[in-house]
């Protein structure tokens, strides 16, 4: 339709092939066309979406008064030059995570944001999940209380062969590529970072495969976050308050599973070795029926067809509204969280 939101994708990978068929869930987008430097890619894979075009350069792409906005999918350690030419070529531009290499980066994309008036966003999916939107929103109203403590953890078995792009020297490993997601979805539920505490594991070629991090708050609550390409980790977030807490059912970046638990006043009663409840206890099947009846009673909120819809949908609307930033992913957030890997990175050097 014509009031579509057309976009231009720069990139042929897994990513960008995702991107595109996430787009055709989302009402009021569309796709204008692959751009490659392997220019039969491109057209290869806009002949297969069903785009009307392809391009062979990102130039061609940025001067097509058809395409309304340049979707960043290529390698990372060139995500911000493209955003950049992107902004300036009077783009919009929704770029995939991390939108820099580091903080600088992110922040030549902001001002040049500023400057052309162009709306920019980071493209990370999870805080448009219901699921995570509904913890969050619990959180940042007030109903937990004041917030002490934030957990989130991003962690899968990977390796060069079966995730070359995670260990390319430039892409930065698995702070850029996985703790990039815990920090963030951090800095956007807690008050901002005091200080940083990072703990970080390189392989034999220097690429970092495993992260533990630890930020400390201005209101004096932490948070744990994890990142690994070593283990499976529980791949949950959950975020504690003085009067309840949140919890998101792994794995937090497709989640449709949440909890949120309100606090009494804390009492403690006589143990009642002998009583019903206590017997009950001590029969594991008991145990397990109660805790399967718990996980039933967990909300569910579907993401839909995609977990990119969601994030589809919002920059849409913001692209229809003419705002400059989301108010949910800004610039200074994406500054914000490349700040706390820089540091997690000079730590571990």
């Amino acid at each position: 339709m014509a009031d579509d939101v057309r976009f231009g994708i720069l990139g042929t990978g897994h990513m960008a092939q995702t991107f595109a068929a996430a787009l055709t869930s989302v009402d009021g987008v569309a796709l204008a066309g692959f751009c490659s430097r392997d220019e039969e890619r491109a057209k290869t894979f806009s002949t297969y979406f069903g785009a009307p075009v392809h391009f062979a350069t990102l130039a061609d792409l940025l001067a097509d008064p058809a395409v309304d906005a340049l979707y960043i999918a290529h390698d990372s350690a060139n995500h911000a030059e493209s955003a950049i030419a992107g902004l300036e070529a009077g783009k919009a531009v929704l770029c995939e995570k991390p939108c820099g290499i580091d903080a600088a980066q992110a922040r030549a994309i902001a001002a040049t944001a500023e400057r052309t008036g162009k709306l920019f966003m980071e493209a990370i999916p999870t805080p448009f999940l219901p699921a995570v939107t509904e913890a969050i929103t619990a959180a940042q109203s007030g109903e937990l209380g004041m917030l002490r403590r934030f957990s989130a953890n991003f962690g899968y078995p990977a390796s060069p062969q079966s995730h070359p792009a995670c260990f390319a020297a430039a892409g930065g490993g698995v702070l850029l590529d996985r703790a990039i997601y815990p920090v963030t979805l951090a800095l956007l539920t807690m008050e901002p970072v005091r200080d940083v505490h990072a703990i970080v594991t390189h392989d034999e070629g220097g690429i970092a495969v495993e992260a533990w991090i630890t930020l400390l708050h201005d209101s004096g609550a932490t948070s744990s976050l994890g990142a690994s390409f070593l283990s499976e980790l529980d791949n949950r977030l959950s975020i504690a308050g003085t009067m309840g807490s949140a919890f998101v059912e792994g794995p937090f970046l497709a989640a449709e599973r949440f909890a949120i638990t309100r606090y009494g006043a804390p009492t403690r009663s006589a143990p009642e070795a002998g009583g019903l409840v206590a017997r009950l206890k001590r029969k594991p099947i008991l145990r397990r029926t109660m805790a399967i009846a718990r996980a039933a009673r967990m909300p569910y909120r579907s993401y839909g067809t995609s977990i990119y819809a969601g994030e589809i949908a919002h920059f849409r609307d913001l692209m229809r509204e003419g705002k400059r930033a989301s108010h949910l992913l800004p610039p200074a957030l994406s500054i914000a969280a490349l700040e706390i890997l820089d540091r997690a990175k000079a730590q571990a050097s």
